[in-house]
């Protein structure tokens, strides 16, 4: 249910190896409901870029002053081909703003 929790950043940390800010996403839904799926995308995505541009980022977490900022989407099951289409194309668009995206998607059942 986390996806559907759009208005919550499910984690974040500080990546040992890079010093970089990581904010994870996790997304346990399935790909049936496309639309659905990609509308909470953009949702909690906006959310995420709402905490970073506007500092509250710094201000729940003051040791990410100065760090380069990276969001990890990993979800449970492999994107349909209109998602990872929403995927390529938000990733483009979140890195032109210089936050950096990965997505990490496995079936898992």
């Amino acid at each position: 249910m986390a996806l559907a929790k759009t208005q919550i950043i499910d984690a974040v940390g500080i990546c040992k190896q890079t010093g970089v800010v990581v904010l994870s996403l996790m997304d346990e839904e399935d790909w049936l409901e496309e639309a659905e799926h990609v509308k909470l995308l953009q949702d909690k995505l906006a959310n995420y870029l709402r905490f970073i541009e506007t500092g509250d980022m710094l201000k729940a977490y003051p040791k990410a002053r100065g760090r380069a900022a990276r969001i990890e989407i990993r979800g449970r099951c492999r994107p349909s081909e209109g998602g990872q289409r929403f995927l390529d194309e938000m990733a483009e668009r979140v890195q032109a703003k210089g936050i950096d995206v990965q997505t990490s998607y496995e079936c898992l059942g």
